[in-house]
């Protein structure tokens, strides 16, 4: 029986299954507009996941990812680049999932260290000591930042999300039930978007009845728009969705899902994008590949391709 050899086109690079050596080409931070069209990159390439804008959208985090020893958190820099912002030591084998805090001043993020994940919070400014909120055996991340600066929401690895406060003192308290993710509070601190069975939903926050679907195709990695009225969604047709939002009380009412644009990029873990405030920008990292004019073609199976041929 003959093997038909496929490909997979993205972004103008053509590709076959994509193995997880494939998922580890170099990504650059790139601006596009709600169309996709590139507007600027941030600093040089590299395995870059979970970009995270700061409130006022004038700072950039993201986790650099470096194969097997984990990877760090970076920080954009006033030259255009981006400089480390956690140093990966003997104790330390990850640090990921940055999310500023409402004034931008702090950094609450992930981190692997001697066999435990721990949620620790560190100034922007690098001053200070660490601050450890919470560390377990079981794999954990920050989701959301409430607004007031009170509370921090995080998953771990049973699929349920927590509700800690950001001091640090007081128990963290169950919040989303089993099979959710990537819980994201808006700006305006009513509702909360999270991923569960059956899609992406909006809830209010932090208690309150109604639960609201927002996708009906599915849709992962929720964000808001800074004055609350739009949110996005990345869809699994690949696409960047945006969706408008309507309130009136304790109802929320969301608008039909538009298309914006597929992002150039090969993540599958962590957010794929994050908007600007004014939601007419997004930050996503776009494959290297992506910026060549000529498409590059990579064909699997070509033995039994030349070999039907005959």
């Amino acid at each position: 029986m003959r093997t038909r050899a496929w490909t997979i086109v993205l972004a103008g690079l053509i590709l076959g299954p994509l193995t997880a050596q494939a998922q580890e080409l170099p990504l650059r931070l790139t601006w596009v507009d709600r169309t996709g069209k590139v507007i600027s990159t941030v600093g040089e390439a590299g395995i870059f996941r979970s970009p995270e804008l700061s409130p006022d959208g004038k700072r950039i985090a993201v986790h650099r990812h470096e194969g097997q020893r984990g990877g760090d958190i970076w920080l954009d820099d006033s030259r255009g680049g981006l400089t480390r912002f956690t140093a990966d030591t003997s104790q330390t084998e990850d640090n990921a999932s940055p999310i500023f805090s409402p004034d931008g001043g702090r950094i609450v993020f992930a981190s692997l260290r001697n066999g435990k994940w721990g949620l620790y919070i560190k100034g922007v400014d690098g001053r200070g000591a660490e601050q450890l909120l919470i560390e377990s055996g079981s794999r954990k991340m920050p989701m959301s930042w409430s607004p007031d600066g009170q509370f921090i929401i995080y998953w771990i690895a049973d699929g349920t999300q927590w509700v800690i406060p950001a001091t640090g003192k007081g128990a963290p308290q169950r919040f989303l039930d089993t099979s959710s993710t990537h819980a994201q509070i808006s700006p305006d601190g009513k509702w909360v978007a999270y991923n569960s069975i059956g899609g992406l939903w909006v809830k209010p926050f932090p208690t309150g009845t109604g639960k609201w679907q927002i996708s009906v195709n599915g849709g992962v990695g929720a964000t808001w728009r800074r004055d609350s009225r739009e949110m996005y969604f990345f869809s699994t047709d690949g696409r960047i969705y945006a969706v408008s939002v309507a309130t009136a009380g304790t109802q929320f009412m969301p608008g039909q899902p538009q298309a914006l644009f597929r992002p150039a990029s090969i993540v599958t873990s962590g957010t794929t994008y994050y908007p600007a405030p004014d939601g007419q920008r997004f930050l996503v990292p776009t494959t290297t590949a992506a910026e060549n004019t000529a498409p590059i073609q990579l064909l699997l199976n070509w033995p039994a391709e030349l070999e039907s041929k005959k």
